[in-house]
């Protein structure tokens, strides 16, 4: 070979090389961008508090037009929509807000209506796109009184936004829950009502972080942290003990009143008393309400330390109550029988359809 080709040929190979490495570079630059980007793209999905989508289902929507209109008192920039979920949440304000409430009694105020008045939306198929029926939004919840998880945190942020409080509806890592997170005088503080309606109230109101990591993980460097206890609704109402041995007489008692929560603290207790605590309390959820007794009622509790009060909280969920007709007895039946016949004359019993004949059943709503 000719050593001008030998050169020709060395220098082609040096060049052949560095672009295959300017080119390997490239793709591999490319390839941690779209890594980078998709990665990106999916911390964005739930990384932002509206615009997210709950159980695939459910989009958690900004309700701040409407708040805003209702602190100027002015509702005409609003949609239609818009104007008919200002009108109806500010019905309820007027109802239930007084003057010289506190924020906390507000924010109280506020759940406890929607706790009394809001109810689970147990039809999961979404037939007609409705926003006045939609259990998602605060529009739909306020019209037809059901609601999801997200309706019940869209609307009552909607409330604490209307009453200038800060109030963030929070998701779960997995995008299968979401609650609200508000802010009540200098501290943050998780309220769950889908959880606390209808049957658990007050289990899952004004939480801290560490209460609520019982249930649910959340991205929190996403939200503020919750972890003051001056507003915390079991520190506020623990009733003092001084000795753990008391407690299952109060519980006793608090089943009898029906009370769904209660909280007990013990200010300077020693390290044998909290342990007394959590073992009596564990003991009674086995020995109690693993009885027949007590089958049908749902008992959970947890401890928190707040400075130098050891506080036990608990909630019960009761049996449903539906009226139990096992006290009429016979005789009485027989009379309520002889009372319809004589006012309705003797009614022949309805013929049980055949085999292959349709029974029809007329529902009345």
């Amino acid at each position: 070979m000719k050593k001008s080709t030998k050169i020709f040929a060395a220098a082609f190979a040096v060049i052949l090389t560095a672009v295959m490495c300017v080119s390997l570079g490239i793709g591999f630059i490319t390839l941690n961008k779209v890594s980078f980007l998709e990665a990106n793209a999916e911390h964005s999905d739930t990384a932002k508090e509206n615009g997210v989508l709950i159980a695939n289902r459910y989009e958690v929507k900004s309700t701040e037009q409407i708040s805003d209109a209702y602190k100027k008192g002015d509702d005409s920039s609003l949609s239609d929509t818009d104007k008919k979920a200002y009108k109806a949440a500010s019905d309820v304000l007027k109802d239930i807000i007084k003057k010289d409430m506190t924020d906390y009694e507000k924010e109280l105020a506020v759940y406890e209506w929607i706790q009394k008045n809001i109810h689970h939306d147990d039809d999961m198929l979404v037939v007609v796109q409705d926003p006045d029926s939609d259990t998602y939004t605060p529009l739909g919840v306020l019209s037809g009184k059901k609601a999801v998880c997200v309706g019940f945190a869209t609307t009552f942020r909607l409330f604490m936004q209307m009453l200038d409080l800060d109030c963030k509806v929070v998701h779960d890592v997995d995008l299968g829950h979401s609650w609200d997170l508000v802010k009540i005088g200098s501290g943050w503080y998780h309220v769950d009502l889908y959880y606390d309606t209808p049957n658990s109230k007050f289990s899952h109101f004004n939480l801290t972080d560490n209460m609520r990591s019982d249930d649910y993980t959340w991205d929190e460097s996403l939200y503020p942290a919750a972890n003051s206890y001056e507003y915390c609704y079991a520190v506020m109402q623990a009733e003092s003990i001084d000795d753990p041995f008391a407690i299952p007489q109060k519980l006793k008692d608090a089943i009898k009143d029906k009370r769904p929560f209660f909280s007990y603290k013990m200010t300077d207790s020693s390290s044998l008393e909290k342990a007394e605590m959590r073992v009596m309390l564990d003991q009674i959820s086995e020995t109690v309400f693993g009885t027949d007794q007590y089958e049908n009622y749902y008992f959970s509790y947890n401890t928190i330390l707040n400075g130098k009060d050891y506080i036990a909280y608990a909630s019960i969920v009761y049996p449903s109550s539906e009226e139990d007709d096992s006290q009429v007895t016979e005789e009485i039946q027989e009379k309520i029988r002889k009372k319809i016949n004589k006012v309705f004359g003797s009614l022949e019993p309805a013929m049980e359809p055949q085999i292959g004949e349709a029974a029809t059943t007329e529902i009345i709503r």
